[in-house]
């Protein structure tokens, strides 16, 4: 299987095993790589339906290699085991599959550049992920095992990945994917799931790119679910605008963030 993959497809092997220093590449055509990669397709198939035990087991294992063989046969246009690879990775835990697909796409010293179909590809699943149920707090969990809790204390990590947070994957409409992840994050800062501050600020980078590209989306989606709960409390002045002290801090919190991000923008 790995040596009918593509050069740059996948984690070199070499780095894999303290054995193997070097390997070469199958030097067959394509369609002989692709007949190749169909026998492990069909074999990694059959193994995953051996038993639970069995395919937890390869799956732990061999995540990163059974994506790079279902995903390198899409390229070559083999539809054969399209429906089955969408089953394999669905009885993949979230988070291992996030932590897998990010290990698939991180660029390694002295490897071959990734191909970009395969980056494209992966970066598909990925926002398939994000959108899904429960979809940021998996991608914030994966963040969290790869890099312990330095995740949450990393400035400028947070900054950088709220702010790739504001891409819109190519299927989805911006407001839609807007409104997607603005109401995972507030979600996320009510069940007080991950650090508050460390989310606060994650959430701060986000909004404040959202308010440069679509200041409608802005004003709907993290504007109005912010302050018009509070407008409406506070006008009424009645007994019955009563918030639990976790969610007022953590409204207070976000509010905070957000406007010191825009003063430091300005």
């Amino acid at each position: 299987m790995i040596s009918s993959l593509l050069q740059g497809v996948g984690v070199p092997l070499q780095l894999r095993s303290q054995i193997i220093k070097s390997w070469e590449q199958c030097a067959g055509d394509l369609e002989f790589r692709k007949s190749q990669l169909t026998n492990a397709a069909q074999c990694i198939v059959s193994l995953l339906g051996c038993n639970d035990a069995v395919r937890a087991e390869i799956l732990r294992k061999y995540c990163s290699d059974i994506i790079c063989t279902f995903e390198q046969l899409r390229f070559f246009e083999c539809a054969d085991f399209n429906a089955a690879q969408d089953d394999i990775l669905s009885a993949v835990p979230p988070q291992l599959l996030v932590i897998t697909l990010l290990g698939l796409v991180k660029q390694r010293t002295g490897a071959d550049p990734i191909p970009q179909w395969f980056s494209l590809a992966v970066g598909s699943r990925l926002s398939a992920i994000l959108v899904g149920n429960n979809g940021l707090e998996v991608n914030l969990s994966s963040f969290e095992e790869i890099n312990g809790d330095q995740f949450w204390q990393n400035t400028h990590l947070l900054s950088v990945f709220g702010r790739q947070l504001t891409l819109p994957p190519r299927n989805i409409k911006r407001m839609l994917y807007y409104k997607n992840i603005t109401n995972q994050f507030l979600l996320l800062i009510r069940n007080e799931k991950f650090p508050l501050e460390g989310l606060a600020q994650l959430f701060a980078s986000f909004a404040d790119v959202v308010r440069e590209k679509d200041a409608l989306a802005f004003s709907l989606f993290i504007e109005d679910p912010l302050f018009k709960p509070w407008e409406a409390g506070f006008a009424q002045r009645t007994e019955s605008f009563v918030v639990s002290v976790s969610l007022d801090f953590a409204l207070l919190v976000e509010v905070v963030e957000l406007r010191q991000n825009r003063r430091t923008a300005a």
